[in-house]
């Protein structure tokens, strides 16, 4: 079987549903394994959900010497939840884009991405947002 097949067959996707046929149904797994949506966004979105992303703090647990400061803001440690939820410089980008998108403001936690957030616009415009914070 060619690489070509293999990818005719398999995706990020359809792997994550067989790995989780007979468990417990997660309730990320409709949020970031959406249709249509790139893998390489939904991969990236998981991670920090799992708190998987190589922030500075888990580098620093993991041994390795950074600079713990947010790049961003330079007032605090690079958390998971401080990058993406609690520096000053990215929820102002949140909240300009939740404007721009007539949505309203979600709280300052991961749960609500988790379990309630079932607006297309709004659960494209969170995936977004996160990728580009990181990058």
């Amino acid at each position: 079987m060619d690489i070509v097949s293999i990818k005719e067959i398999f995706s990020t996707s359809s792997v994550y549903r067989i790995l989780n046929y007979r468990g417990i149904k997660d309730p990320t797994t409709s949020f970031i394994w959406q249709p249509l949506c790139p893998s390489n966004i939904s991969i990236f979105n998981w991670l920090p959900l799992r708190k998987k992303l190589h922030t500075k703090d888990r580098l620093s647990r993991n041994g390795i010497q950074v600079e713990p400061t947010c790049p961003l803001c330079s007032s605090e440690a690079e958390t998971r939840d401080h990058l993406f939820l609690h520096c000053s410089f990215t929820r102002n980008g949140w909240d300009r884009m939740l404007a721009f998108a007539s949505l309203v403001p979600f709280s300052l936690s991961y749960r609500p991405w988790e379990c309630r957030s079932q607006d297309s616009r709004r659960v494209k415009l969170l995936k977004f947002k996160a990728i580009m914070i990181w990058r």
